[in-house]
């Protein structure tokens, strides 16, 4: 039997080789790709300022308007409002990135860094470090169940956090896609929660962030068939 040691590092080790693995077959040394996965996990952290304004916000009116809703609303408004500061604030923050970063966008394997260390620096911090404190600070007791599913979790959000970033670099040459990708962060984030408060069940969440994931994939790789033409058009930087 696996010691409860062994089990927490096996989670953390699931949730954060398999995206690493790929990025350092990509990178095979090459420098500006180390740069552009580093910015992406530090962009994240950055798009992390957007709790202390929801809280600000919250203390405000949000809050009170929120439970004035009703006991059975109120979660779910809640939810909606979560989800739409996500969305803003970590597609704003993406797409801000790279348009002041040219590496970030330089050909397609810098733009799947900068999606893969954005996924990267949040499995750290939203799975690694919570993990850690839990269990090593904290003293809590996780199940085996909940470290595996919380590490497929973080599998499927580094796909989806890939393919937002395929869709950001496209909305830099044309703006409605920024709003594309702020919609179905705020879709996958806003159906995920309610859909667990619903069912009681993560399994139906975890189901629905596939889909979305490898259709945003689909979605995203169709956009990217222009980077060629667009590469051309510019030698790296994205055509005015």
């Amino acid at each position: 039997m696996l010691s409860f040691d062994l089990v927490v590092w096996l989670g953390i080790l699931i949730a954060l080789v398999p995206g690493f693995a790929l990025f350092v077959y990509l990178a095979r040394g090459k420098k500006s790709m180390w740069l552009v996965f580093c910015i992406g996990a530090v962009g994240w952290t950055v798009a992390l300022v957007r709790a202390p304004i929801l809280n600000g916000l919250g203390e405000a009116f949000l809050r009170n308007w929120i439970r004035s809703a009703g006991t059975a609303a109120a979660p779910y408004i809640a939810t909606a409002v979560n989800s739409l500061f996500a969305g803003l604030f970590e597609e704003g923050v993406r797409y801000g990135l790279m348009k002041r970063i040219k590496r970030t966008r330089a050909d397609s394997r810098h733009v799947l860094s900068f999606g893969l260390g954005w996924g990267f620096g949040e499995a750290v911090l939203i799975y690694a470090v919570a993990i850690v404190s839990a269990v090593y600070l904290q003293g809590r007791s996780i199940s085996f169940s909940s470290l595996m599913l919380g590490a497929m979790e973080r599998n499927i959000t580094m796909i989806l956090q890939v393919g937002l970033t395929f869709v950001i670099f496209h909305a830099l040459t044309n703006l409605r896609f920024l709003f594309v990708a702020i919609g179905a962060h705020f879709m996958i984030d806003f159906v995920g929660v309610s859909l667990a408060l619903l069912t009681k069940n993560v399994w139906p969440t975890y189901v629905v962030a596939l889909v979305i994931a490898l259709i945003l994939m689909v979605y995203a790789s169709r956009l990217t068939r222009s980077f060629s033409m667009m590469n051309r058009c510019s030698g790296g930087d994205y055509c005015e």
